[in-house]
């Protein structure tokens, strides 16, 4: 418990970093699917049994110096896996959890033009998301049902995000494209092995 709260601290002094007054700081919206599952920790997938879903959310993006800046974001988004193993029982499973997730990122923006117009970008740093509905499906059924944990057993899923993607001017906006790999360090409750989550997510989205 001392490490996520020395973690949730770091994230947010990251946040209240001085910034230049006279720097451009941008907001947008992203909207975009995510391709899920659940594996051990050393494993950056398991096998085939992903969960897609909808992800999106919105961000900001600070300068500070330079080609750097700061993506703070605020998102929502599905992560699990499908027919996992159901300990205890004969049959096999799916589970999904829902998130709000706060990624603090830093990015690397390099121009692509010598108007500076087009311009690439990587992106990495730690998230923390926040269990807001949990769900389990049986095999053969259609039904989700909602699980229902005890306030200790809905932990923050801490991991981490690096990716990258491309902005492209739009008249007055942008258009952003991005491309992101996350992998979970907290391990889930309820589950027959050491699962982490594992998430890969492409969205597009405006900035203004």
């Amino acid at each position: 418990m001392k490490t996520k709260h020395l973690v949730i601290a770091a994230m947010v002094s990251t946040t209240l970093l001085p910034f230049h007054a006279t720097a451009q700081i941008s907001l947008g919206t992203r909207q975009g699917v995510s391709f899920s599952t659940l594996s051990k920790i050393g494993d950056i997938y398991d096998n085939d049994q992903f969960t897609t879903s909808y992800t999106g959310g919105i961000f900001m993006n600070v300068p500070v110096k330079g080609h750097l800046s700061f993506a703070p974001e605020v998102n929502f988004i599905r992560k699990g896996r499908s027919d996992e193993l159901n300990e205890g029982t004969l049959g096999n499973r799916s589970a999904h959890y829902d998130y709000l997730q706060v990624p603090v990122m830093v990015r690397y923006n390099s121009t692509l033009s010598e108007s500076d117009k087009y311009t690439i970008f990587f992106n990495a740093g730690p998230y923390a998301g926040f269990l807001l509905k949990s769900q389990t499906k049986q095999a053969g059924s259609s039904e989700w049902t909602n699980d229902t944990y005890k306030s200790n057993d809905k932990d923050p899923d801490f991991g981490l995000i690096a990716g990258g993607g491309v902005t492209v001017p739009l008249n007055k906006f942008k258009l952003q494209f991005d491309l992101r790999y996350e992998m979970g360090l907290t391990k889930l409750n309820h589950q027959p092995e050491d699962y982490r989550t594992k998430a890969i997510s492409l969205a597009a989205g405006i900035m203004f």
